[in-house]
């Protein structure tokens, strides 16, 4: 019979899903995406905070020279929304069809979410403050 591995999160690893976002999160976390995207043979664009057209949570711009900048409003939001829009920015700046780019958003979520955990990090990337540790069972 085969076992599924579970893991089990405390009250604690959700509430760090959900800390605000700040400049240092959100360097970290674009490496993170970045790294994690080149692995996968995908460009990833750049990333800027705050977006410069007023009113919006994110755009994406093409550059003089070709290339793409996603700029998210960090401030005041929660780092999971902040992932998102970066997430969202690559899958839309891959220029991958329907089943690669679902595929593409279904593993930068799962790098981003092991990141937010603390658990398995890039060798650039550090966790964030308190991160704790995840734990199999079965």
């Amino acid at each position: 019979m085969e076992t599924q591995e579970w893991q089990m999160h405390t009250k604690q690893d959700l509430n760090l899903i959900e800390t605000q976002a700040n400049a240092m999160s959100f360097a970290a976390i674009g490496r993170v995406l970045t790294d994690q995207a080149l692995t996968l043979g995908v460009s990833a664009p750049s990333f800027r905070s705050p977006p410069r057209i007023p009113g919006v949570r994110r755009s994406v711009t093409r550059n003089r020279d070709g290339s793409i900048t996603v700029s998210v409003i960090v401030s005041r939001r929660p780092l999971s929304a902040v992932v998102a829009d970066m997430i969202d920015g690559i899958v839309l700046t891959s220029g991958l069809k329907a089943d690669e780019a679902r595929s593409l958003y279904d593993k930068l979520w799962t790098t981003s979410h092991r990141w937010l955990l603390g658990d398995a990090l890039p060798a650039r990337a550090a966790p964030l403050p308190g991160a704790p540790t995840l734990r199999a069972v079965a």
